[in-house]
């Protein structure tokens, strides 16, 4: 029983076996959304922004074709992806590339803090130096407040998704009532979901 993983791979390794259930979506229906949220926003061009590991995959293998089929053509459709040494010299020429064709939207997939940061940074560069109409907008793991409260208001206007639990399940509000806090951790509600089923099914077996 798998709470998180949402490599697009994991599907494809085990199709057919019956014996992974799998309590999250697949990271290509982030990227088929990322496409439906630029059409619904009448975006002329689109940019992906990724990793090399089996998380940022999912989003670089499928942009493409959901862009596709959200009728974007090649001209309108630009993906890159971050160095693997963000220690590099030339630490920001992935984000600067994007930021320079000045696409209508640019999808993010940092696979860190670090890298969050380092778009972050440049976003903010090209905010106060260029006129740029670019909408930032992230995968889930760009919901990091740690590193989000550090830019205050100077990142206005990005956006993008957050995991959580279903609002009408009432979880988020049990669960801040019983621990006394504020905010509630990405999966959690998912990993509370495996823990019941696997104490369920040693109980029948």
């Amino acid at each position: 029983i798998s709470p998180s993983a949402t490599a697009a791979e994991i599907f494809q390794a085990f199709a057919g076996k019956q014996y992974v259930w799998r309590l999250t979506k697949s990271d290509t229906a982030q990227a088929s959304m990322f496409l439906q949220i630029a059409r619904e926003h009448a975006a002329n061009s689109v940019a992906l922004l990724s990793g090399f590991n089996m998380y940022s995959n999912s989003f670089f293998s499928w942009f493409g074709f959901y862009a596709a089929e959200n009728g974007y053509l090649d001209g309108a459709v630009a993906v890159d992806r971050y160095e693997q040494d963000l220690m590099g010299s030339n630490g920001d020429e992935p984000r600067e590339r994007m930021l320079d064709a000045q696409p209508d939207r640019l999808f993010v997939v940092p696979e860190s803090p670090a890298q969050l940061r380092c778009m972050l940074r440049v976003y903010v560069r090209y905010g106060l130096g260029h006129i740029n109409q670019t909408q930032l907008f992230f995968a889930d793991k760009g919901y990091n407040l740690a590193v989000l409260s550090d830019f205050g208001t100077s990142i206005d206007g990005v956006s993008g998704f957050a995991l959580g639990s279903p609002p009408a399940s009432g979880f988020d509000a049990a669960y801040r009532r019983q621990f006394d806090v504020l905010t509630v951790p990405a999966n959690v509600a998912n990993a509370y979901d495996a823990m019941m089923l696997a104490a369920y099914g040693l109980e029948i077996s």
